[in-house]
């Protein structure tokens, strides 16, 4: 058998410092795509957030509005009866007073 070198980047000093280099700089380049897909992934956790309290702040003022609206009509009902009971009390007191009148005839 003949003895021959194989061409091992090992054994050459250059070729190995290139190969150190280009691993070096596939690890940046993957270390750089983390970040940027960390920055991302923050972003989007920090939106959904943002998100979940607007759609809170939201549906407490649904809720208030709600209620507001609930009050309103119920005012509204008071007033509806007060007027109907302040009518038929007119009619009453009209009544009354024909009443009086024919008696002091």
């Amino acid at each position: 058998m003949i003895n021959e070198p194989t061409n091992n980047p090992l054994n050459n000093n250059e070729e190995h410092e290139k190969l150190v280099s280009e691993l070096k700089n596939d690890t940046n380049q993957a270390l750089q795509a983390v970040e940027k897909w960390k920055g991302s992934y923050v972003k989007s956790e920090q939106r959904v957030l943002e998100l979940e309290r607007v759609n809170r702040e939201l549906q407490n003022d649904k809720e208030d509005l709600r209620r507001q609206i609930q009050a309103q009509r119920r005012i509204e009902l008071d007033k509806k009866e007060t007027r109907e009971g302040n009518h038929f009390l007119d009619i009453l007191n009209q009544k009354l007073d024909q009443q009086i009148i024919q008696q002091k005839k």
